[in-house]
């Protein structure tokens, strides 16, 4: 059955004549000179495990043996504002702090300030409370992600909230836009929202939402407790894609709705690919290859430990805890299995396995030994070649 996916395929031809239509680069080996020529650098994130007023069935943010929630009091806040001051050089740019839930840890808002960040996640049930935007926004804080797992069924699911709360979540989100934010989405997507995904969009839309970023939920904290059947498949994930088609062909130009993270495999037949392996955009983290993790060009720090993770979403595999050092393109290279292998992908060499945290989460949900180096389990681009 043909399935329609053309938003997805907005770059076709042979794979040199799309490197070279989308970077002006003669072909792949004159790509990989250049991702291989470009300066490394090392993106990092504090993160601090402050609480949080949701307990969401698929949160990664808990540090495995960690301390727990972290109390900010004055003593701690300062500290963190010596660990932002020491890690935030000599490229804030490069630097992120980030509370686990910035409307329970608004004391470290000052210290926001102080490193000009003016953009933070949330789950946005407390934006509708007195004086909470207007904090936020004297803080210099305009630029708000806000968690929306879906239609309220899905979101009571993923959050174990009571659906009554979506319909806050939802008010909230407007108000935030006529007070003037920039409001964005992150849609977490898993099996019960996957047919929520065209709805939501519509309704964020009417909302005033510019941006929809889809990150797929994996094996990882709290959802390593969840059931199989609770994860997209390649089946599951072609579902998902026909209705990012039809939700971008209905919102066209109002909305934009990206795949986040490369948690469902890179997308060989678009374009955004390719501006980021040659550097054109300057999209975080900026590393050389797909995934961060490769040559440690990520490291997240937990406040509470300070134990280093490659990803922030690695936090609940204390295997991880000392970074993936081997994690180099030339043991990847050699070592990756499954459909990343180099006799089995063409775009190996430019991709070198995607998002390694995927691949290691669901081969060790498998019990595979080495999973650093399993091959992806979906991968969007062979979905693409196989229904055309």
């Amino acid at each position: 059955m043909k399935v329609e996916l053309d938003t997805f395929r907005t770059n076709t031809g042979t794979l040199d004549a799309r490197i070279q239509r989308v970077t002006g680069l003669n072909g792949s080996g004159n790509l990989i000179e250049q991702m291989k020529g470009r300066g490394q650098n090392r993106a990092t994130d504090l993160l601090i495990e402050s609480p949080c007023n949701e307990s969401c069935s698929t949160c990664f943010f808990q540090e495995a043996g960690g301390p727990g929630k972290i109390r900010l009091t004055p003593e701690v806040v300062d500290n963190i504002r010596t660990t932002a001051e020491i890690l935030g050089n000599p490229d804030p740019k490069l630097f992120t702090l980030y509370p686990k839930e910035i409307t329970t840890a608004m004391p470290l808002l000052p210290v926001f300030s102080e490193r000009s960040m003016t953009r933070t996640l949330t789950n946005g049930k407390r934006l509708g409370e007195p004086g909470v935007l207007q904090t936020l926004k004297n803080a210099g804080i305009m630029d708000l992600m806000i968690t929306v797992p879906g239609r309220a069924a899905a979101y009571a699911l993923y959050t174990r909230e009571k659906e009554q709360t979506y319909d806050r979540l939802l008010n909230n989100i407007g108000l935030a836009v006529r007070e003037g934010f920039n409001v964005g989405v992150f849609y977490p997507v898993f099996q019960p929202n996957v047919d929520d995904v065209l709805p939501t969009t519509l309704q964020l839309q009417e909302l005033g939402v510019r941006e929809i970023k889809f990150i797929r939920v994996i094996p990882v904290g709290a959802a390593q407790n969840l059931s199989d059947d609770m994860f997209l498949g390649n089946e599951e994930t072609l579902q998902f894609l026909t209705n990012v088609n039809t939700a971008r062909k209905q919102t066209q130009d109002a909305m934009e709705l990206t795949l986040f993270g490369g948690s469902f495999g890179p997308n060989f037949y678009g374009k955004s690919i390719y501006r980021y392996l040659a550097g054109i955009n300057d999209r975080w983290p900026g590393s050389q290859y797909y995934c961060p993790m490769i040559n440690g060009q990520f490291i997240g720090i937990t406040y509470g430990t300070g134990k280093a993770y490659p990803c922030f979403k690695a936090l609940s595999f204390p295997e991880l805890s000392s970074g993936a050092q081997f994690l180099t393109e030339e043991n990847l290279e050699n070592t990756l299995r499954g459909q990343c292998a180099k006799d089995d992908c063409q775009y190996q060499p430019l991709c070198l396995g995607g998002c390694r945290i995927t691949a290691f989460a669901f081969a060790k949900r498998r019990g595979e030994a080495e999973p650093l180096y399993a091959g992806q389990d979906v991968c969007v681009t062979r979905l693409l070649e196989e229904n055309q």
